[in-house]
Order: structure tokens, then C-alpha cells, then sequence
């Protein structure tokens, strides 16, 4: 055919010129013999909507995805393996986007080496979420118990009555606002046992890796303790457990 034979995409109707003299074993985008067909462009996105996964993950993910430069590198190496006629520097990617919603003249088929067709069945991931937005929702359980009927809830409401009208204290000192002695005297003393509190705490930490790390040096994993009442034990994961010693008692009184 004369490469002066004027034609255009059936698609998008760009111009394009017939080439004959292709590589007959070209397996993807081979070249038209006769003035008809689709352009380089249009027949990449022939190729992938009709090839699975690609078709399901572009309906998933979108067409912009092929502007990613890994994407070319891969269809490259695709368009390699498979002897296209075509070459990777003539596919404008951004006019394959631009057109993307653009029909086809012929429908995808459905067959046993492509089972998805764009446009008819949906992707696995939307699929999933219209699934997931079907089930209805278990009601959640409220983790604070509620007050019981009678003196408790007159005693509740009463409380949030209180709350709601009583101005709250600002405890700035020398003022008006600063609150009772009693009250002061009450506030330093929780304070103070907190503090003691978190000083035993610390203490009693302290005293518990000192006496995991001489059991473990001195080779103990239990002792008697309370006059033989109860077992230490140093367990595997480095935790003491202290447990009652009534069942050895009595095999040791049999």
C-alpha cells in the first residue's frame, strides 16, 4: 500500500500513514497493510483494557497511573518480549489519558485469559468496599456503665445541676477566689501521699530487677518465702510470680 494513502484513527482520528513491511511474527501493535485501524496510542490502551490484570487495575486506579515512569519501563519491556512493531518513543502517554474516555468501535471479550471487562464488572478493591458498606453496622456498647435507677441517678443529676451552676474556683492566691483551708490542706495532703506513692513505685521496680538479676546470677528460679506459706518463682520471660505453697504442704504431710 502507498504510504501517501491519507488516513486517520478510528478512534480518536489522528492522522496517521500506513507502513507496510511489519515484522509478521509481531505479537502486540503490529502495523496496518490496508488505510485503517487506530494509531499507536489508541491501540496501546486497546491492548492493555483487553489484558488481564492491567484492564482491572487501571479500572481500579485510574489512567494517570501509566504516567509513572515505572509503568512505560515495564510496557517497554512487554512490547520487547512480545516483538511489537511499534516503539516505545512513538506512544504519547499523556494524549493516552487525555483520550482515555474516548469508545472503542469493538467491546472487550470476556474469555478465559482475560475474565474482566472494564465497564461491566468492577474492580476487586471497589467490589470489597460496596461489600463492606452493605453490612450493617453492630451497635457499639458504651464501656461506662450507666447509673442505676432511683437515689443514684437523683444523686447524678443533682451533682451535674450543681456543676453547671456553682462558678468554679480559680485558687489564685490572696484573692477572693482562693479556696478553703480545709480544702487546701486536703488538696496538699493527696499530693503529698501521690508523690510517696510514686517514690514506692519507683523503689519497689528498683528492688525487683535487683532481685531478678541475682536469681538469675546465682542460678534460683524459685525460693520459699512467708515461712514456707508461699513460692517465688522467676519465670522465663523475667516476671516473679508468687504463688501458694497449700498443695506441697499437704503431699509433704502425706
Amino acid at each position: 500500500m502507498n504510504e501517501s494513502i491519507p488516513c486517520t484513527c478510528e478512534r480518536c482520528q489522528m492522522r496517521c500513514r500506513v507502513s507496510p513491511g511489519g515484522d509478521p511474527d509481531a505479537k502486540m501493535l503490529r502495523l496496518s497493510k490496508q488505510p485503517k485501524g487506530l494509531c499507536v496510542n489508541c491501540a496501546v490502551h486497546d491492548f492493555l483494557r483487553n489484558t488481564y490484570p492491567c484492564n482491572m487495575l487501571l479500572d481500579e486506579s485510574g489512567p494517570t497511573s501509566l504516567l509513572h515512569p515505572s509503568a512505560r519501563e515495564q510496557f517497554a519491556e512487554i512490547m520487547r518480549v512480545e516483538n511489537a512493531d511499534a516503539k516505545p518513543d512513538e506512544i504519547n502517554w499523556n494524549l493516552i489519558v487525555e483520550n482515555w474516555e474516548l469508545p472503542f468501535a469493538r467491546q472487550v471479550k470476556r474469555s478465559g485469559m482475560n475474565p474482566y471487562v472494564p465497564g461491566q464488572d468492577r474492580p476487586l478493591g471497589k467490589e470489597l468496599d460496596a461489600i463492606e458498606k452493605k453490612k450493617p453496622r453492630a451497635k457499639r456498647r458504651s464501656i461506662t456503665p450507666r447509673p442505676k435507677e432511683g437515689v443514684e441517678m437523683k444523686r447524678a443529676r443533682n451533682l451535674k445541676a450543681t456543676m453547671a451552676t456553682k462558678p468554679r474556683q480559680t485558687m489564685i492566691a490572696g484573692t477572693i477566689d482562693e479556696p478553703p483551708a480545709d480544702v487546701r490542706e486536703a488538696a496538699d495532703d493527696y499530693v503529698t501521699s501521690k508523690r510517696n506513692v510514686a517514690k514506692c513505685r519507683e523503689k519497689m521496680n528498683n528492688s525487683l530487677a535487683d532481685l531478678i538479676s541475682k536469681m538469675k546470677a546465682a542460678d534460683v528460679w524459685e525460693m520459699l518465702i512467708d515461712n514456707g506459706e508461699k513460692k517465688l518463682i522467676l519465670t522465663e520471660k523475667d516476671q516473679i510470680k508468687i504463688k501458694a505453697r497449700k498443695e506441697d504442704k499437704k503431699a509433704d504431710a502425706a
